[in-house]
């Protein structure tokens, strides 16, 4: 296991026989070798293989899924990271965290935005009364 990080390595010898998982891991590499030949294969190819034999290869599949989905969890955090940088200037670094959170959404999802109308918009803005606060 090397290279697994010491907090890591101690949670999977907890929940996982590390010995069968790396048997399991290296017979699944040779079945998908032998799958796809010397053609470079993708990780969605990948695991709708792993799919049809999760009952072989459980840790394989769990592992290939967890690929697939890290990927697109860390683009999503990368990407929300860009924004608020973008948005983030000087002039708006004494601004709430609740507000700037509220500017990043919308930055970021951006057609959904654009896909409301501004009278609707204005219109359930008005609708929604007196928003003053007394203060006494």
């Amino acid at each position: 296991m090397a290279g697994v990080h010491g907090g890591v390595q101690a949670l999977m010898q907890q929940h996982v026989n590390v010995s069968a998982a790396e048997a399991e891991i290296t017979t699944a590499k040779t079945f998908l070798q032998n799958k796809f030949g010397s053609e470079k294969a993708h990780l969605d190819e990948i695991i709708a293989i792993l799919h049809g034999y999760k009952d072989a290869f459980p840790n394989a599949y769990r592992l290939a899924a967890a690929a697939l989905t890290i990927g697109i969890s860390s683009a999503t955090c990368e990407a929300s990271f860009s924004t608020c940088s973008r948005l983030l200037s000087p002039f708006r670094r004494s601004m709430t965290h609740a507000r700037m959170n509220h500017l990043v959404l919308i930055s970021f999802e951006r057609q959904i935005l654009e896909s409301i109308s501004n009278e609707e918009l204005l219109r359930r803005f008005h609708k929604a009364g007196n928003r003053r606060l007394q203060l006494y």
